[in-house]
């Protein structure tokens, strides 16, 4: 019950960080510059553009590391997607004051980096991006911050390379969710521990 209640717990706080950070209007991570930069070049929409995506990640995992699949990597998909339309719909705060934009950026990114480190630890499968990071980080003896960073930094170049917008969300978000996921790893381990 303790795993299944990650899980959900997780993948609902994902979904609340993506939301409270698309609040301050700067952008959020490099994944979705990425889909724009697809769905600019292909005419995609940003949804097929993230199931192609997914797909070919998932494909990955399977010569990677095929055990961050599994039934969390259907359901975190679900909750993310219906916690972030929900709270989107329910925050009705705006601000033009560029520290508010910033705090509610900085706010759902720490909430974006606990919840993926918190629904991953339920052992259920990763959603698909997350399982690339971990695959890679149980496959070699880099850091997540190093995988994270890096990953996101490639998905920002590729997403620009294909005529996306450069903002400020996915530069913070390179310079910071790794990290975050780092403390957020380390933490929750030494809470597992006790």
């Amino acid at each position: 019950m303790r795993r299944v209640c990650r899980l959900i717990s997780g993948s609902l706080i994902m979904g609340s960080g993506i939301a409270i950070a698309m609040k301050g209007g700067f952008g959020v991570d490099p994944m979705a510059l990425f889909w724009e930069g697809i769905h600019l070049q292909s005419g995609m929409s940003y949804g097929m553009a993230n199931l192609v995506v997914s797909a070919v990640i998932i494909l990955m995992l399977l010569f990677i590391d095929r055990t961050q699949l599994g039934i969390g990597t259907l359901v975190n998909s679900v909750l993310v997607s219906l916690s972030m339309d929900l709270l989107s719909s329910l925050l009705l705060f705006e601000s033009d004051v560029f520290f508010i934009r910033f705090l509610l950026l900085m706010t759902g990114l720490v909430l974006l980096a606990g919840g993926i480190v918190y629904y991953g630890s339920a052992d259920f499968g990763r959603g698909a991006f997350d399982g690339l990071v971990f695959g890679i980080v149980n496959k070699t003896s880099y850091s997540i911050r190093l995988v994270r960073s890096s990953i996101d930094l490639l998905l920002v170049i590729m997403g620009i390379a294909l005529g996306a917008s450069l903002n400020l969300g996915p530069v913070v978000s390179v310079l910071s969710l790794g990290f975050l996921m780092q403390i957020f790893h380390t933490l929750l381990r030494q809470i597992d521990e006790k």
